[in-house]
């Protein structure tokens, strides 16, 4: 008895876990938004994903491990982003951070037509602000889950107390001006397996050869949202922080790239996120000892430590 319910058990996560991904586009005004899911028979509970800057859904392991916790899966590639990159947009820029509520919000409606009534927003770096602001003014969401998230610029002092907030203002007047650049796109690198790290993706949907360009519309955009987190929120429902317990930046020594958040600080990240709740007990922060920006994305014993943290904490709210 006890072989048969093996095979059954392994042939049933065989088949589920080489099942096909689909693909929903959302219209929204002159824009396109892509929603790819996968979904768990006659489960409740799904999970909304929300990508970063200069990138889009790519990581199925990711997806994979919700589904084999019985939660069904969906991840929106936003407008100018991913799957819905065209040449007449500017590639990962916005003028303003609610520019994506309408998308997200039809993401949430089309998820909820699946019968899905549990719904975790989980949005990882600019995705997390962009998450946290959206779940401050629509309340529609159950549980919110942030990796990495983008709460403020990684500047000195200096600059994020007097260029940044002049820059920001240049941009919202000039919004076509840019900040090329041909240097590497170091973090992308310390990614992608065809130079230093483990994960595939298009690097044409994300790029890695060298940065993505920095308009100053979306420099606007970014610090406005940001400016409105520092002055406290209170989304009222559970949040999950998760980010890597140190920070070194892109020039420090190869040895740290893979056990460090390269991109923001950590410090930062920690501050903020005490500013999402007036109830402190709904907020949970969890560093994670050598992750990476972006936890899921570290070494494997770490990365599992971040999924062992984000399953308990679901539990403890389901």
């Amino acid at each position: 008895m006890k072989d048969i319910l093996f095979f059954l058990l392994f042939t049933s996560t065989l088949l589920f876990s080489n099942a096909q991904f689909q693909e929903h586009k959302i219209d929204v005004s002159n824009y396109e938004a892509t929603l790819t899911y996968q979904t768990v028979k006659s489960s409740k509970k799904a999970i909304l994903y929300i990508h970063g800057f200069n990138d889009y859904f790519f990581n199925t392991q990711f997806a994979q491990k919700f589904l084999d916790q019985g939660y069904a899966f969906y991840a929106l590639d936003l407008h100018g982003y991913g799957r819905n990159l065209k040449s007449k947009e500017r590639v990962f820029s916005f003028k303003d951070i609610q520019e994506f509520d309408d998308e997200i919000t039809q993401a949430i409606t089309f998820i909820k037509n699946q019968g899905h009534t549990n719904i975790t927003l989980y949005g990882y770096s600019q995705g997390g602000l962009i998450a946290t602001l959206y779940a401050n003014k629509y309340r529609n969401i159950d549980q919110l889950i942030l990796d990495s998230a983008f709460f403020d610029f990684a500047f000195s002092p200096f600059l994020e107390s007097y260029v940044l907030p002049l820059v920001a203002k240049v941009g919202k007047y000039f919004p076509n001006l840019f900040l090329p650049s041909s240097a590497p796109n170091v973090f992308g690198q310390t990614l992608h397996k065809d130079f230093n790290g483990e994960w595939d993706f298009d690097m044409n949907l994300k790029y890695t050869t060298t940065n993505a360009p920095i308009y100053f519309e979306w420099i606007h955009a970014i610090y406005s949202a940001q400016q409105q987190l520092h002055a406290g929120l209170d989304l009222q429902i559970p949040v999950l922080s998760l980010y890597s317990d140190k920070s070194y930046n892109e020039q420090s020594d190869v040895k740290y790239h893979h056990i460090s958040d390269l991109v923001l600080d950590v410090n930062d990240i920690e501050t903020y996120s005490k500013k999402l709740n007036q109830d402190a007990s709904l907020t949970t922060l969890t560093p994670i000892k050598d992750g990476m920006h972006g936890v899921t994305f570290s070494k494997p014993k770490v990365r599992q430590e971040a999924y062992r943290v984000i399953f308990n904490w679901l539990q403890t709210q389901n």
